[in-house]
């Protein structure tokens, strides 16, 4: 019997030796060089990297692995204002309405549909190849990105939105108030996830492994199951982080100076 309770110890310190770093000291652990995406006026995450557009236009490529940065086309696209992406796609919304197919490889930028039929747009997410887009009004359209074509799905009532994220084969909307609801993608109805404004003060959220991540302006983490709608706390807090996304089994949070961390939680 001792020498079985000796062999499982051992076995527990080999588990322990041979995790990744980031299981053994849970924290956030820096993804390149300090302010390595600095400058960015809008981000998401598409084909594997993280993808931003500065000031003056320039599309980059943080890989999240091992933190290289590179710069993809010329720098001609600085009125972008939000992006959207998923595994194999980049979607550029333009300041004046105007919607962008863009390919993250080699940086070409292809306008699709009317030039300012998205300029009342305040979110969006990738779902089965669609863009769903969130305006200004509360109204929830997709777009067919193959001929630039939209419709409005449901009847307009997601104001004051904080996200739109996508995950199988519903939307979630999170709003200011810090209320989740799950979205019909076909139908846009709508059903809470859990109480009420459980995450107050939300100002970035990712959805990872089922669950929604959420960060406030103090740094606090919160995790919903998207199943239960319960909320708790996640340790350790990131003061400063504007932004979340999912990466494998991994949170990516970019603080206001461009500096990108990530956590296993």
């Amino acid at each position: 019997m001792r020498y079985d309770h000796r062999v499982r110890r051992l076995v527990l310190l080999l588990l322990l030796v041979t995790a990744p770093a980031w299981a053994r000291r849970a924290s956030w652990q820096q993804v390149g060089a300090d302010a390595a995406d600095a400058g960015a006026v809008a981000r998401t995450f598409a084909g594997g990297a993280l993808v931003s557009v500065d000031a003056e236009g320039s599309l980059h490529a943080l890989d999240p692995d091992d933190g290289d940065r590179a710069t993809r086309g010329a720098a001609d696209h600085g009125d972008t204002r939000l992006l959207f992406g998923d595994a194999s796609r980049l979607v550029a919304l333009a300041d004046g309405g105007a919607l962008y197919d863009v390919d993250v490889d080699s940086g070409a930028w292809r306008q699709i549909g009317e030039r300012c039929a998205w300029g009342d747009t305040v979110a969006g997410a990738m779902l089965s190849g669609q863009l769903y887009t969130i305006e200004a009004s509360g109204g929830l359209y997709a777009t067919d990105l193959g001929v630039g074509t939209w419709r409005e799905v449901g009847d307009g009532k997601f104001a004051d939105v904080v996200a739109l994220l996508a995950d199988g084969d519903a939307l979630y909307v999170l709003d200011r108030a810090g209320t989740l609801a799950r979205v019909d993608p076909s139908t846009g109805a709508s059903t809470r996830v859990g109480a009420a404004a459980a995450n107050p003060g939300a100002i970035a959220a990712a959805i990872l492994g089922r669950r929604l991540y959420t960060v406030d302006a103090d740094g606090a983490l919160r995790v919903t199951t998207l199943s239960r709608g319960a909320v708790k706390p996640v340790k350790p807090k990131l003061a400063g982080a504007v932004a979340l996304f999912a990466h494998g089994e991994q949170l990516l949070a970019i603080d206001a100076a461009g500096t990108v961390r990530a956590l296993a939680p």
